[in-house]
């Protein structure tokens, strides 16, 4: 037993007396301080060298070179010793003197040091695990171009999509969108900020350069936090085997962030370099949205068709492109766009039946349809047909923002705001899908908060029409009539805008502003569309309805376009035509004409349609018509969309309540109603047959005195201005 105990005496005398020999020469006291002091530094070296704009690597040479200090300044503290005489070499002890315990300031230097090592491990760990996939998230920055030629930058763009898209199919990344990635695209920011901005760890970066059929693609994967290349390689391939580098960038990136590679599965048909690089310019063109580049789409798309038939991302591109042409650019005609847009739809499904590409183009074509046409239905159909897509693709932000879209045109903003915050999760700068946030809480009667939400927007998408737009009409509904002349200005001067124009004829013609109503219509001729639009809004303005008609029919016979029967219909409505306004509705909105009225229309329509069926002696259905309207949408509070407060105003009066007609209107004017002039067909709210009657009541005369009196001050305050 006295053995062992003297064994361990032994050992633990050895470890006191180095300890004792440590602290007599300061070895201990000197790392700890040396250890704070060492992070301190490097705290500030970590804070200050970006805002000097240092090299990247001065970080982290800073780190090793204070690492390295450190056991430099224990040896020196160990051989040398500080006294009167100046630096010498330590003494020996002497033989018999009693070891000096830890004094508290031994003890709160090695504590210090002792925290310290914990947090940079911490902060070591935690970056070896963002590198490593403790972060796996990235954003895909648009790969530059060295290539001169327009052809080649679109062609890199469309390599950039299509390498978001394979980095979005494995569901261990986080990957932003690509509306968020291209919101840098020729902006020079610091990696930190793009970082910041989208919420990820690290971003691909590179660059594609093309000659003839020959392409060498370079990519690396970059931290945002510090810069630092986790990986880089440099790809020199024939054009035709761009979708296996692609590949193998993708693979690259997921196995450094340590995510499941993408499945090899059977091996891709092979494809000509001609048709690639086709394919990747087209849906880079489209996605601008500039009439030039999906005028330039359409013809890439067709050429694709023909080279690939069997190929539904062709079909659907193409589709796309038909209807952007025919709707936001009314640059060509609406029927035959239709009938090509469905027929390349048809022919995309009848290859790939689950195609997303090919649901999102179906549901497209019906939006548009429920736009021109004013019948609900389509609206309905494009919801289940995007539900489809979305089951094939869950995490794509464009389907997720266009059937948030669909869910408010079906006022179910609720769920909408849901599906809408879903795709900014994943691609927060998709300026869309924040658009539609800002008419959800406008639905929701959060009109502030959409106010704002439109405003920022604006602010990062300054030439982003929509949100111009919309922010327009929630001023305009709010009666800041004023306030709604400066985005729609700036929307018109956009690409030619002719919606902008219209609805700045509205903003003046409600001001009794003529020569500005002129202006805003003048020069709306990039398409003959738009300008035979503009030729009916002057006459509405003139309230020559019969000359509403002979134009109408005019252009209906030679486009079959929707949006001219409705025209000739509301025109035959104005002039007394009950008979055959009812029939060209019935063709527009049947659902309106069962015995029991299905909701296939707005509210608008439906108290139109109502009229019509009263004045040929169906006063049975026109109750049915009305009770729709007033048991159905209600003003959103303190923002009355003006078709809406009309047509609740006159199905009261249709009804055969006044009172409830004139609170109707009293209401709205005191929440901001000041566009008696509809802009559905720029008609005064007298106009409509139920609502003749009102101009007889001193009441609603004073109503709209009280309006005419507010817009007289707005007209004098911008005439002044």
């Amino acid at each position: 037993m006295s053995d062992t105990t003297g064994a361990v005496d032994g050992e633990g005398g050895a470890r006191t007396g180095l300890f004792a020999e440590l602290k007599r020469r300061n070895v201990i006291r000197i790392a700890g301080v040396y250890t704070v002091t060492a992070w301190a530094i490097f705290q500030v070296v970590s804070a200050v060298a970006p805002a000097l704009d240092l090299p990247k690597w001065t970080v982290t040479f800073s780190l090793v070179l204070l690492a390295l200090g450190l056991p430099v300044a224990l040896i020196i503290a160990w051989a040398f010793e500080r006294t009167p005489e100046g630096i010498r070499p330590t003494a020996p002890a002497e033989a018999g003197a009693t070891p000096a315990g830890m004094g508290r300031l031994d003890w709160a230097v090695l504590a210090a040091a002792a925290l310290i090592v914990g947090v940079a491990g911490y902060q070591i760990i935690g970056a070896r695990d963002g590198a490593g996939g403790g972060d796996r998230s990235v954003a895909v920055l648009p790969f530059a171009s060295f290539s001169r030629s327009a052809e080649d930058g679109f062609f890199a763009d469309g390599l950039t999509e299509e390498l978001i898209n394979s980095l979005a199919q494995l569901p261990q990344l986080k990957v932003t969108g690509r509306t968020s990635s291209f919101y840098f695209k020729g902006r020079n920011v610091d990696l930190r900020d793009v970082g910041k901005k989208l919420g990820v760890a690290h971003v691909v970066e590179g660059s594609v350069r093309r000659d003839g059929d020959r392409l060498r693609v370079t990519a690396q994967l970059i931290k945002t936090a510090d810069g630092f290349h986790l990986w880089s390689e440099t790809y020199d391939r024939p054009v035709s085997d761009v979708l296996k580098v692609q590949t193998d960038i993708a693979n690259s990136v997921a196995n450094v962030l340590k995510a499941q590679l993408l499945e090899p599965g059977a091996a891709p048909t092979t494809r000509s370099g001609e048709a690639v690089a086709m394919e990747l310019q087209a849906r880079a063109r489209l996605r601008t949205n500039r009439l030039e580049d999906v005028e330039a789409a359409r013809t890439l798309f067709e050429q694709l068709t023909r080279l690939e038939p069997r190929n539904p991302d062709a079909w659907a591109g193409l589709s796309d492109a038909l209807m952007k042409l025919a709707q936001d650019h009314l640059a060509i005609e609406f029927d035959p766009a239709v009938r090509d847009a469905r027929g390349a739809v048809d022919r995309a499904l009848a290859v790939d039946p689950r195609s997303a590409n090919a649901l999102r183009a179906k549901a497209f074509i019906h939006r548009v349809l429920a736009i021109r046409t004013g019948n609900i239905e389509h609206h309905r159909i494009a919801e289940q047909v995007l539900r489809q897509a979305l089951a094939r693709e869950p995490r794509n932000p464009d389907a997720l923002t266009l059937y948030g879209t669909q869910l408010a045109s079906l006022d179910r903003s609720e769920e909408a705001l849901t599906v809408l915050r879903r795709a900014l999760a994943i691609d927060p700068l998709n300026r869309a899908a924040q658009t539609m946030v800002g008419v959800t809480l406008e639905n929701l009667g959060r009109l502030d908060e959409a106010e704002r939400q439109y405003q920022n927007t604006a602010e990062l998408f300054p030439d982003y029409t929509p949100t111009l737009l919309t922010l327009a009409q929630l001023r305009v509904a709010r009666g800041d009539l004023a306030g709604a002349i400066a985005p729609l200005r700036r929307a018109r001067t956009i690409d030619d805008d002719a919606a902008a124009g219209f609805m700045l004829a509205h903003v003046y013609i409600n001001l009794g502003m003529q020569k500005e109503f002129e202006n805003a219509l003048d020069g709306i001729e990039k398409s003959p569309m738009a300008a035979g639009l503009a030729q009916a809004i002057r006459l509405l303005a003139a309230r020559d309805y019969r000359g509403l008609m002979t134009l109408s029919e005019r252009e209906f016979k030679r486009t079959n376009d929707p949006i001219w029967r409705d025209a000739i219909s509301k025109a035959a409505m104005f002039t007394g035509d009950f008979e055959r306004a009812r029939t060209l509705m019935a063709e527009l909105t049947p659902g309106l004409f069962l015995p029991e009225p299905q909701p296939d229309a707005s509210a608008y329509e439906s108290m139109v349609t109502a009229g019509v069926m009263a004045a040929v002696g169906d006063q049975r259905q026109a109750r049915r018509l009305l009770r729709l309207v007033v048991d159905g949408e209600k003003p959103t509070p303190g923002a009355p969309e003006g078709t809406l407060v009309l047509a609740r105003v006159a199905a009261w009066e249709g009804l055969g309540d006044r009172e409830a007609a004139l609170r109707e209107l009293t209401s709205a004017i005191g929440a901001g109603y000041r566009t008696p002039i509809d802009f559905e067909i720029f008609a005064p709210i007298v106009d409509y047959p139920l609502a003749r009657g009102l101009n007889d009541d001193p009441r609603f005369k004073a109503l709209m005195a009280r309006i005419a009196s507010d817009n007289a001050a707005t007209r004098a305050q911008l005439e002044g201005s």
